[in-house]
């Protein structure tokens, strides 16, 4: 079931891997995800992606093989630009300045654009 955090986790790895290597399909998986969880859903899974890639790696030899490979570009400083423009996304969405689709769309739009 989609109710599962497991499920959920699973099928927001396409959207999150394609936003870190700025793949343009990460447009397709955001519309995806946004339509099957929604706005704050898909926002945490992107400071969950921000915070796996700054935090010690984990135990796991695949996860961290996995998250080496997409720090590589990254400096420290990158990754909290990324999470200010993301703080940024979350305002926007919660003061209503911007449709959450909207301020999730132009974020991704910037972090892929950089």
């Amino acid at each position: 079931s989609f109710d599962n955090p497991v499920v959920r986790i699973t099928i927001a790895f396409p959207f999150l891997d394609a936003l870190i290597t700025k793949n343009p399909s990460v447009l397709v998986e955001l519309d995806k995800l946004l339509e099957e969880y929604g706005e704050m859903y898909t926002l945490t899974m992107i400071y969950y992606l921000w915070r796996r890639n700054i935090l010690p790696p984990p135990l796991s030899a695949f996860a961290a093989k996995k998250i080496a490979e997409q720090k590589q570009g990254y400096s420290l400083s990158d990754f909290s630009q990324l999470y200010t423009w993301t703080l940024d996304a979350e305002l926007k969405i919660k003061s209503g300045i911007l449709p959450g689709q909207l301020a999730l769309r132009s974020l991704v739009q910037k972090i892929i654009s950089c």
